[in-house]
């Protein structure tokens, strides 16, 4: 795909306004890169599994050893690293989806909607999932203006 692109703190701000208030099942975010919506996941939902999935060797291990800081300081429980390419990643399991993914990657998603339970909340940071209506749409207020697309599945 492309490199890993950090959400911005303008974004991860509302992001974590858009979040519903409980999750049934694992949370997962898919094209973690570096981890920091990962952390703030991990600490929203702590009754929660979170998987950050990563396919990149070296972001995948930065972000592995990120998590191990993390875990030995007492900031989070709940947050484990997968390196993985999100198109074999078991959606099953999953009550919250979150995702920054370019264009193409996010139409291979779209394809892969029917594995998801029922409810399933998924929310995307700036590319809109293809041929589906969000039930809300976000804006942050960095420079930009990204759009936080929220669906619900």
């Amino acid at each position: 795909g492309i490199g890993p692109v950090p959400s911005n703190r303008y974004v991860k701000k509302q992001l974590l306004t858009a979040l519903p208030e409980s999750v049934t099942g694992d949370i997962l975010e898919l094209g973690a890169g570096w981890g920091g919506i990962s952390l703030a996941l991990a600490k929203a939902y702590p009754s929660n599994k979170v998987i950050a999935v990563e396919n990149s060797l070296p972001v995948w291990l930065f972000c592995w050893l990120r998590v191990m800081v993390w875990r030995v300081c007492g900031k989070v429980t709940n947050l484990e690293v997968q390196l993985c390419n999100i198109n074999h990643t078991d959606l099953q399991s999953a009550g919250l989806i979150y995702c920054y993914l370019y264009p193409g990657a996010m139409k291979r998603l779209s394809s892969r909607l029917q594995e998801l339970s029922p409810g399933c909340a998924l929310i995307s940071n700036t590319f809109s999932l293809p041929g589906l209506a969000p039930e809300k749409c976000l804006q942050a207020a960095d420079v930009w203006r990204s759009q936080i697309f929220c669906y619900r599945l």
